[in-house]
């Protein structure tokens, strides 16, 4: 009998308490090169970080180097780092916009299909330079936007494994430590998806 695959499930109150937990079961190494394209305020790596990290944000003003650099284009080699991990931009909205997504670079209104290319992009060029059998933490959180659910965790992992060749190892799910809108059926759950890359693109 086949088991089912165990998952991590806890109330980490910040995204760095998640990175240490993911960290500690051995997903992320302290030796290792580890690439942040996504690096924003730094909020992953407040409590662990490696030995090597190299991070960026395509917002210059939040890069660590200072420069503007796009995570579907990094300047690194095919198969030239140990991780990778991405908070993807994948909050999905209507016309108006909050606060809330200026910090997340959402801002700007797009299409449920641009966001989803562009998170795919990411994930494509993360699978291009993680070393084979290396770790791609893939960040993103199921929405509701216009009154369809989108189940955007299952959405990556399905182009991940279908069409970059990667193999989802494990996921923790992220789970709301603040009330949540009655009619959100996501419930507030963000999903950290493990992926180990093959390092053959399909």
């Amino acid at each position: 009998v086949l088991e089912p695959p165990v998952l991590s499930a806890s109330r980490w109150k910040t995204n760095g308490a998640l990175i240490a937990a993911i960290a500690k079961v051995g997903w992320l190494h302290e030796q290792w090169t580890v690439v942040d394209p996504t690096y924003g305020e730094g909020a992953f790596w407040n409590q662990w970080k490696p030995a090597t990290l190299l991070a960026s944000d395509l917002n210059a003003s939040k890069s660590p180097s200072g420069l503007s650099l796009n995570a579907t284009k990094m300047p690194l080699d095919d198969n030239s780092v140990d991780a990778a991990t991405i908070d993807a931009p994948y909050q999905l909205r209507g016309s108006s916009s909050s606060e809330m997504d200026e910090r997340y670079g959402v801002e700007e209104y797009e299409t449920v299909e641009f966001r989803h290319s562009l998170m795919k992009a990411m994930m494509k060029e993360a699978a291009r330079y993680v070393r084979p059998g290396g770790t791609i933490l893939f960040k993103c959180q199921a929405q509701v936007c216009s009154g369809r659910y989108w189940n955007q965790p299952h959405i990556m992992v399905e182009y991940g494994e279908s069409r970059l060749g990667l193999e989802q190892v494990d996921e923790f799910l992220f789970l709301a430590h603040r009330g949540q809108p009655e009619r959100s059926r996501c419930g507030g759950c963000g999903a950290a998806i493990m992926l180990r890359s093959s390092g053959d693109l399909k």
